[in-house]
């Protein structure tokens, strides 16, 4: 794609922010957010995604880095087999005649295949957004179950506020020890 003639706005207030442009669609800002923060309108700032081919890059280097560590939290919520370099520390030894001339110590590296065990916070956290009424930590199968337990939590709260205040009717209270009456 050929690039059209920089205008006077692009030169000042997006160019220099290209790496700004990246950072923040990385964190997640949408096009429009970013327009504002680049004081721009959004429709300049789409007429620049199109007519520049840095600002179109920017963004998409975003989503690749959004794709990289959704592969990364799917690659840890199952675990697996993973190659390891490590580097070893050799003895190079130079023989002439038969008899060591010289030894030196050298580092090379060798590949390890190690298992890592699935991360279980991953999966919860993978689970939890990804099949929400399934897998939050307190699922709710239906409204009628939610309107209970708020109700069921409203009467305990009142029972317990009740006795706090000894207005429980069969309980005597004596030296601040509480005892059902004969």
């Amino acid at each position: 794609m050929s690039e059209v003639k920089e205008t006077k706005r692009y030169v000042e207030r997006v160019k220099p922010r290209l790496e700004e442009i990246r950072a923040w669609a990385r964190d997640g800002l949408t096009e429009e957010e970013i327009a504002k923060n680049l004081k721009i309108a959004l429709s300049t700032f789409k007429e620049y995604k199109n007519k520049f081919s840095a600002v179109s890059a920017a963004l998409k280097s975003a989503r690749a880095y959004d794709d990289e560590v959704v592969y990364a939290l799917h690659r840890n919520t199952l675990g697996g087999i993973v190659k390891l370099k490590k580097p070893i520390k050799c003895k190079k030894r130079y023989y002439e005649g038969g008899r060591l001339v010289r030894e030196e110590e050298v580092i090379e590296t060798a590949e390890e295949e190690i298992y890592v065990t699935p991360d279980t916070m991953a999966q919860m956290y993978w689970l939890n957004n990804r099949q929400k009424q399934k897998w939050k930590s307190k699922p709710i199968e239906n409204e009628a179950d939610e309107q209970e337990r708020a109700e069921r939590e409203e009467r305990d709260e009142s029972v317990l506020s009740a006795l706090k205040e000894r207005k429980v009717m069969g309980f005597v209270y004596e030296d601040g020890v509480q005892r059902q009456s004969p």
